[in-house]
């Protein structure tokens, strides 16, 4: 029986991790060009929180109540995003305790800048909420590029045969 569930269990993370990847890569190729795109190594889902549904179905009119519960529940803890990333010259990462101490004791953008060249600011994104079926996928993400120039948005996928696509997404803060 043990056996089983653990079976049962890896054949579903493996299932999750496709669609992360593929999730994350949707997101990831909205930035391509010839910028770095700098990638905070982990999760945040900025304040997003139980009290945004209503405004959040407002705007994704397709929003399923369990997959805004999945997400909110899958964002309680942080975690790292890189096995979920494919990285290569136009992606890098960098960890939450960097970026901690870039902007607390070092030089802050005028830091970042001058370690991550050619970049345009850095990217953070949440981990995704799927509903039971995994037919539906909330993420959340930021690009922010200097100390009042940023913007976070929430984005709605759909599965549609093997692939997810964006079905829409909303700005929730802008600076």
């Amino acid at each position: 029986m043990s056996k089983l569930f653990l079976i049962i269990c890896l054949s579903f993370w493996g299932i999750q991790d496709d669609a992360n990847k593929q999730i994350y890569s949707a997101v990831l190729n909205q930035y391509t060009g010839s910028q770095l795109i700098v990638l905070k190594g982990s999760t945040s889902a900025w304040s997003i929180n139980d009290y945004n549904f209503d405004y959040l179905k407002t705007q994704l009119v397709e929003l399923e109540r369990e997959t805004f519960d999945a997400f909110i529940t899958a964002n309680k803890n942080s975690v790292s995003i890189n096995r979920w990333i494919t990285f290569d010259e136009r992606v890098a990462s960098i960890d939450s305790v960097a970026v901690s101490k870039m902007f607390s004791e070092g030089g802050g953008w005028g830091q970042f800048y001058e370690e991550y060249k050619g970049a345009n600011g850095m990217l953070t994104f949440s981990k995704i909420g799927f509903n039971k079926d995994e037919t539906q996928a909330l993420i959340y993400f930021e690009k922010v590029s200097d100390y009042k120039a940023g913007v976070g948005k929430v984005m709605l996928f759909r599965k549609s045969k093997n692939s997810w696509k964006s079905v829409k997404s909303t700005e929730v803060w802008i600076s």
